[in-house]
């Protein structure tokens, strides 16, 4: 989740990266030009990858990673990025957030799910309220947790919970206000 700073969307930070893929991006803020500034992009997760920031005549900076760095480290990874004055006399944070490295799929050598842990218990709860409407189950297990449901209504609960992580994983999250009248 990004931390509320102005202007954190022109940084360009992308969500998902793929692991041993070089990847470049072109950052800017409208307050901290690249004549000034020095910026720094720290990224975190499983290991620390390495990021070098090149200003560009434009005021911006060409973030780069190396493909290699990310090699065999897929995972969640943490972001942030501050500016430190040329002269080294301040700094500001300027962002941080959250990105995802996923396995390159030209190298796996096993099958891959690339469902988020949230969509494959999301599944797991639909398949499992499809088999407790036919009668046939009161319990299930995923990802090695296991959950026992008396009622088609504690399910019915646990998908409209699932159901909004996914959702907000996916960028449509919106609240349901509900309303009775009379």
């Amino acid at each position: 989740m990004a931390l509320p700073f102005r202007n954190v969307a022109m940084l360009n930070v992308p969500k998902q990266l793929i692991a041993g893929v070089p990847a470049d991006w072109i950052a800017s803020h409208p307050d901290y030009k690249s004549e000034s500034w020095n910026l720094l992009v720290n990224i975190a997760g499983p290991i620390l990858v390495p990021t070098t920031s090149t200003p560009q005549d434009n005021g911006s900076w060409l973030v780069e990673i190396d493909g290699a760095d990310t090699e065999d480290s897929p995972g969640e990874y943490y972001w942030s990025a501050r500016v430190i004055e040329v002269d080294g006399e301040r700094s500001r944070s300027l962002g941080a957030g959250n990105l995802q490295i996923t396995p390159n799929l030209a190298t796996v050598d096993e099958p891959y799910d690339g469902r988020t842990k949230a969509r494959r218990i999301y599944d797991g709860i639909l398949q499992a309220i499809e088999q407790m409407a036919g009668g046939r189950i009161s319990e299930y297990s995923i990802e090695g947790r296991s959950a026992t449901y008396r009622t088609l209504e504690e399910l019915n609960k646990a998908e409209e919970y699932w159901r909004h992580r996914v959702q907000q994983e996916e960028g449509r999250s919106y609240k349901i206000i509900r309303a009775r009248f009379g």
